[in-house]
C-alpha cells in the first residue's frame, strides 16, 4: 500500500468544493470548542486540556510535518481499519497480514 499526496487537481471541482467545505466545518467546530470550552456533546474541556488544545491549534505548522508517510510504517497499517496501529510502535505490531497472517479479519470483528 503506497502513500498518496492529494491535491485539488486530483478531484473534480465539485468533489474539491465538498472537501474544502468539510475542512472549513471542522475548523469552525474546533474554534467553537475553544470559544465555548465544549466539543461535540462531550463534557466541557477542563482548563489544562483546553490550554493544551489551544496551544496545539495555534502552534500547528504544516511545514513541520512530512508530506509522505515513511515506507517502513506501511507494515504497521491495520488490515481491518487502515490506521497505523499505535501497537506497532510499542509491541509486536498490529493485525497486518504480512506480519500476522493469523490476525483477525473484518468479519471476525463484526464488520461487513
Amino acid at each position: 500500500m503506497g502513500t498518496t499526496n492529494w491535491a485539488a487537481e486530483d478531484f473534480s471541482p465539485e468533489e474539491w468544493a465538498e472537501i474544502e467545505s468539510v475542512a472549513a466545518e471542522t475548523k469552525a467546530e474546533h474554534l467553537k470548542a475553544l470559544a465555548t470550552g465544549v466539543m461535540d456533546k462531550r463534557t466541557p474541556l477542563e482548563p489544562p486540556r483546553r490550554a493544551w488544545f489551544k496551544r496545539q491549534l495555534e502552534s500547528y505548522n504544516p511545514d513541520e510535518h512530512p508530506d509522505d508517510i515513511p515506507a517502513e510504517f506501511e507494515e504497521g497499517v491495520c488490515n481491518i481499519f487502515g490506521h497505523i496501529c499505535p501497537v506497532f510502535f510499542s509491541a509486536e505490531g498490529c493485525a497486518t497480514a504480512a506480519v500476522r497472517p493469523h490476525a483477525a479479519s473484518q468479519e471476525d470483528v463484526g464488520l461487513r
